[in-house]
């Protein structure tokens, strides 16, 4: 019994001799040296925390000569408290570089996905494009009857079907060059009388025309958020027509046919809309010049040579496949 009364007395004592003075309200740090007969000094000496003697506020612990575990008490809770700060302020640290290797981390993919945006990107493509066009025939000849020449100069406007074909790589989605091959059906122009110097020369004068294209072709991808793209182009290349030509008068029939190659060019505009990642469907028009095509038939002391000059507006309506 004696043993356990000595143990609690310890142990109140170790408490009593660990533990501060706890500012009360209305307590002032001068009141608190008097009532433990000391100064105001040696309680700032045994207290560094306290700046301003003036300044104390309730709650606060203050050590006092006669206790000689509370420096250590207060010291080992000063140290707990700068562990707590520091801890909080290695976080906020650990925080902030993470935060950091982020920002890094995703400013180096922003600037993968921009570089991989700004590289070229080639793909291929097929098309297949049915025309309907107003085919212009300007054709002019001579006519030469025992010597006397007369000119006639007619223009015709004909209506003809095309197809076109054409293969072609593809620029980072913006920029199109393709090999484009066409063909026009044929066109049908005539004149049923033929006069030169006041004397019927020929009837049933007939020029029929075809025509087949090759271009190289260049187009502009005008790219927005939708669907829908715009373009424009432009196309170089050579157009071959065939010409066949036909006459009659009163003692003769005759017919000849003939094949010229000529430098042709194109340009136009539409829109293409994107009906998959791999196919697009185009809708468009195009003004094309197809050059010349000339002719010449002679029988029976009538002589004619002529020249067809062939242009066209043309509405283009296509699929293309890209691959």
């Amino acid at each position: 019994m004696k043993k356990i009364i000595f143990s609690l007395f310890c142990v109140i004592t170790a408490v009593s001799v660990a533990a501060a003075y706890q500012v009360q309200k209305g307590d002032t740090l001068s009141q608190i040296a008097v009532d433990n007969k000391t100064t105001v000094k040696e309680l700032v000496r045994l207290n560094p925390y306290i700046k301003n003697p003036n300044l104390i506020y309730p709650g606060n612990e203050i050590c006092l000569p006669s206790d000689s575990g509370c420096a250590k008490h207060l010291n080992n809770k000063k140290e707990e408290s700068k562990k707590a700060t520091e801890d909080s302020a290695n976080k906020k640290d650990s925080t902030a570089k993470e935060e950091s290797k982020q920002a890094a981390d995703k400013s180096s993919s922003k600037k993968s996905d921009e570089s991989s945006n700004s590289s070229l990107r080639v793909g291929g493509y097929a098309a297949l494009r049915a025309t309907l066009g107003s085919l212009k025939n300007k054709h002019m000849s001579d006519i030469a009857v025992a010597g006397d020449v007369n000119g006639i100069d007619d223009t015709f406007r004909r209506m003809n079907l095309g197809g076109r074909f054409a293969l072609g790589l593809s620029f980072n989605d913006t920029i199109r060059t393709e090999l484009e091959y066409g063909i026009n059906t044929r066109t049908r122009a005539t004149d049923d009388t033929v006069w030169s110097m006041g004397t019927l020369v020929a009837t049933d004068y007939a020029v029929k025309t075809s025509v087949q294209s090759l271009f190289a072709n260049f187009y502009w991808d005008i790219n927005n958020k939708s669907s829908w793209t715009p373009y424009v182009g432009f196309g170089l290349g050579a157009a071959k027509a065939k010409t066949r030509v036909s006459a009659q008068n009163s003692v003769i029939d005759f017919e000849q046919k003939l094949s010229d190659t000529s430098f042709a060019w194109n340009a136009g505009a539409g829109v293409s809309f994107e009906m998959s990642p791999h196919t697009a469907l185009e809708i468009g028009y195009r003004y094309a010049n197809y050059g010349k095509a000339s002719d010449a038939v002679a029988n029976g002391g009538v002589a004619i040579v002529g020249e067809s000059k062939l242009s066209a507006h043309e509405a283009l309506l296509g699929l293309r496949y890209k691959f």
